[in-house]
């Protein structure tokens, strides 16, 4: 094997052979000399594209729970390459790669509506609809699936709402329902996508969820205090109570969950005093929301606790 310069009268030449055909080669020959108008191109300008760093980073993609940013393709480069790149270089270098282990996005949502009718063949019974634009464009997506439907049966009426936003090309909010069984795990009751959230499409959600599931006694719905998720509730369940989570005051929740879960009035002054201390906002924020709505020693004095 030989590699030469691309110049015919440069002098830099490479020549390996392999030993007794075997996967095993030996340089016979090497030049290092560039002697042609393209040394300073050699060793000034070099560059690396957007596929071939694609291709050499690919193993370290294969595991979706790996946090791998652009910041560290640009050093991985420079170390193993000597080689200096943008960040949008990276960015699309990790774009190719994923593409390549998994798929183009496109391709995906074109299989969207196969998977959707083989899950409903599959687990019949189960609540599945999906919502296209005029221009068959996707929109909406709900799936609860029979035997969430039948668990419910079982567990205590607590709907817990949760979403996640997508990063991938076309965006989107993850949105998805659960609650506990007897044994303290969690029951899915319902995921999908939708485009963003807004009243329409959490409305549209929710629409879906009641049709799957009813109106129980006694039932409740936990979220955060996403505007449009309480406007929704009140549309489609408006004699359900709603409840804020306390996941998602992350900031004082040591203090937080002590008073969540305070028995006595001088424990739940004690620790909203703290909270003051920290920060006037949060306990005014606290008072907003309604203590009723987050704490068990609020539940239990307006009558609602279970």
């Amino acid at each position: 094997y030989a590699l030469l310069c691309i110049s015919k009268d440069c002098e830099w030449r490479f020549k390996a052979s392999s030993i007794n055909k075997s996967e095993l080669f030996k340089v016979r020959e090497f030049n290092d000399n560039h002697t042609c108008p393209l040394k300073d191109k050699v060793y000034e300008q070099r560059q690396a594209s957007s596929s071939l760093i694609g291709g050499m980073i690919r193993p370290k993609l294969t595991n979706h729970k790996r946090k791998y940013t652009p910041r560290d393709i640009i050093d991985d480069v420079k170390s193993d390459l000597g080689v200096n790149v943008t960040y949008m270089l990276a960015w699309r270098a990790k774009e190719k790669a994923i593409n390549f282990l998994r798929g183009e996005p496109v391709d995906s949502y074109k299989k969207l509506p196969e998977y959707l009718y083989t899950m409903d063949m599959t687990y019949p019974g189960s609540h599945i609809r999906i919502v296209k634009s005029p221009k068959n464009e996707f929109m909406y997506v709900y799936i609860s699936l029979y035997v969430f439907i039948r668990g419910f049966d079982h567990c205590r009426p607590i709907v817990v709402v949760d979403s996640s936003h997508l990063k991938s090309y076309y965006t989107g909010t993850f949105v998805s329902t659960s609650t506990l069984d007897g044994a303290g795990h969690i029951l899915p009751l319902a995921y999908g996508v939708i485009g963003s959230e807004n009243d329409v499409a959490w409305t549209w959600f929710f629409e879906k969820f009641k049709i799957a599931y009813g109106e129980r006694e006694n039932m409740c719905i936990v979220s955060d205090r996403n505007e449009s998720i309480i406007k929704s509730i009140s549309r489609v369940y408006p004699d359900v109570p709603h409840f804020a989570c306390i996941n998602s005051h992350a900031k004082l929740s040591e203090i937080y969950f002590s008073m969540a879960k305070a028995y006595t009035q001088a424990e739940f002054d004690n620790l909203m005093e703290k909270v003051e201390k920290v920060d006037i906002m949060v306990k005014e924020y606290l008072e907003l929301v309604g203590y009723e709505k987050w704490t068990r020693l609020y539940d239990l004095l307006t009558g609602d606790g279970q």
